[in-house]
């Protein structure tokens, strides 16, 4: 609806004032005759998304007596409109969209049977994101790359525990100069995501919930663009301010108050040395399917003995468009963490959760867990049925073992397909 109210002239503006043209005279007592305008204090007001009560002032260039004024608005946001004897006041409403919205103010004059007009635009700022997360649970970790022999930190922020059931995540990768490894956190300034790996950057960053039974991925976004800033707390801590765009168009904000420094990740891998893995008896090979993820259609392929004891490993892979029932197609897959077509998911852990790609070798009395951080893994359709996967991986330490292998076998294919 459209809002009109009576309002007085204003005998003086409070900010310097904008000229409009109108179309009446008056003739002031002594002068020659002149035009009366309608003078807004300004054109525009920007308005936080917050919304509240806000005004315009207004005179008139040469003052009447026995006026009267009005004024008039469209949208919806705006309401109770009102006078007094200097401004235009109106309410508007909190706003919970990410880019701005804007609309006009209609002011008339009346008096002496003569109109003035003066328009002024009412924009309200947007939230600037679409998907808000306040994080309550931070980690912080830093290790060196035994396949580049570069330090990086390792940054996860999630809005309950740390992989717990249902909850959301936003992980990121920092390549780092050796002397920022330290207890004091990551230092200052801000951090925008970029490929090349310098200093100053991020290389990967990703936002994920889990699901509410386990600790799986519910959905998955790979984040294409944007940053964090970093800045040091009077208590000790540091505040982390995070805006990023998805690769589904959408904003995502982060915001954490978090305690503590980097922790020193150490190498997980407790292979001793190269491992060619025995896998003739190994008749267990699970193929799920997860559907289109953020880059690629993702797999999860797990292969182990039936019975007792034997070597294992557990593959995340991405390929190019396919299903369930056409499967794996076949090429060679790259380690890597970029999710993209032709490449199988590095390993990685924190204090609470692993994910990714791992190999589980057998020795007497127990296993030697290890993520996968490089390698191939070759997937060949055979005209009978049968599917070899051949492999050439390798581990987390700091002078890394290969592990190889090939399997050959019926797989048995499961669909799980998530969103992301």
């Amino acid at each position: 609806m459209r809002h009109l109210a009576s309002i007085l002239f204003w005998g003086a503006a409070l900010l310097l004032p904008l000229v409009l043209p109108v179309s009446c005279t008056e003739k002031p007592d002594g002068g020659e005759e002149q035009e009366n305008e309608l003078i807004l204090a300004d054109t525009a007001l920007t308005l936080p998304a917050e919304g509240g009560k806000f005004s315009m002032g207004f005179t008139l260039a040469f003052p009447v007596e026995g006026g009267a004024a009005n004024a008039e608005c469209g949208a919806d946001w705006i309401d109770g409109l009102s006078v007094s004897d200097t401004a235009v006041s109106f309410v508007v409403s909190a706003y919970g969209e990410r880019d701005p919205r804007s609309s006009e103010v209609l002011v008339r004059y009346m008096y002496g049977g003569t109109m003035l007009t003066a328009e002024f635009v009412v924009e309200q700022s947007g939230l600037g994101y679409d998907v808000r997360m306040d994080a309550v649970d931070y980690q912080g970790l830093y290790t060196i790359s035994s396949s580049e022999d570069t330090l990086y930190a390792e940054l996860y922020f999630s809005d309950a525990v740390l992989s717990s059931p249902g909850s959301t995540t936003l992980w990121i990768k920092v390549p780092l100069e050796n002397s920022e490894a330290s207890s004091r956190g990551l230092a200052e300034g801000e951090y925008s995501l970029g490929a090349d790996g310098s200093f100053g950057t991020l290389t990967d960053a990703l936002y994920f919930t889990t699901n509410e039974t386990s600790d799986d991925f519910a959905s998955l976004t790979v984040l294409t663009e944007g940053s964090i800033k970093v800045t040091a707390a009077e208590d000790g801590g540091y505040r982390y301010e995070a805006y990023f765009t998805g690769e589904d168009s959408l904003v995502y904000y982060v915001g954490c108050n978090a305690y503590g420094g980097l922790e020193d990740l150490e190498a997980v891998s407790t292979i001793e040395r190269d491992i060619a893995a025995d896998l003739s008896d190994h008749e267990i090979c699970q193929a799920t399917f997860y559907g289109k993820m953020s880059r690629a259609w993702g797999w999860s392929i797990y292969v182990a003995p039936p019975v007792g004891f034997g070597d294992i490993f557990d593959i995340t892979l991405y390929s190019e468009e396919t299903t369930v029932d056409k499967g794996i197609p076949d090429g060679e897959y790259v380690c890597s963490t970029s999710r993209e077509a032709g490449t199988f998911y590095t390993g990685t852990w924190t204090s609470t959760f692993v994910t990714g790609s791992w190999f589980t070798h057998y020795v007497r009395y127990g296993y030697c867990d290890t993520p996968i951080v490089g390698g191939t893994i070759t997937v060949t359709n055979n005209s009978d049925g049968t599917l070899t996967l051949k492999f050439d991986f390798v581990d987390d330490s700091r002078y890394p073992h290969r592990i190889t292998g090939e399997w050959t076998g019926r797989p048995e294919y499961w669909e799980d397909v998530i969103t992301g």
